[in-house]
């Protein structure tokens, strides 16, 4: 996430309807202007096209943000070891698990990201 440009509002959006299907174009724009005025959001315009108005993560967000995933990776580990291996799964079966996992989420066994970067 350092160093991203960031995104268009249009990618954004198509994004966010990937997850949240059911989200209109109205809402999404609101909630985008009050993560902007909250300093979630940061925008600037795009170099390649200077009517592209470009938005990233805020700098701030970082931290909280890598304090939530650690700790989500820290509930699947304390999961992984009390329930998967102590109830005996087999290599096999963990392994057609973190595949299917891949499958589901678009990202490989060595979370390396299926997802082409669009432009």
């Amino acid at each position: 996430m350092r160093g991203d440009e960031g995104v268009s509002r249009d990618d954004l959006y198509d994004s966010i309807c990937e997850v949240f299907p059911h989200t209109t174009y109205s809402n999404f724009r609101k909630i985008l202007r009050a993560g902007v005025d909250s300093d979630i959001f940061t925008r600037k315009r795009s170099k390649e096209d200077s009517r592209r108005t470009i938005y990233a993560l805020s700098s701030e967000m970082l931290e909280p943000l890598c304090d939530y995933y650690m700790a989500v990776l820290g509930d699947f580990a304390a999961l992984y070891s009390e329930i998967l291996v102590d109830e005996g799964l087999s290599k096999q079966e963990i392994l057609k698990l973190i595949f299917r996992l891949g499958a589901k989420t678009d990202w490989d066994h060595r979370f390396n990201s299926n997802k082409r970067l669009k432009k």
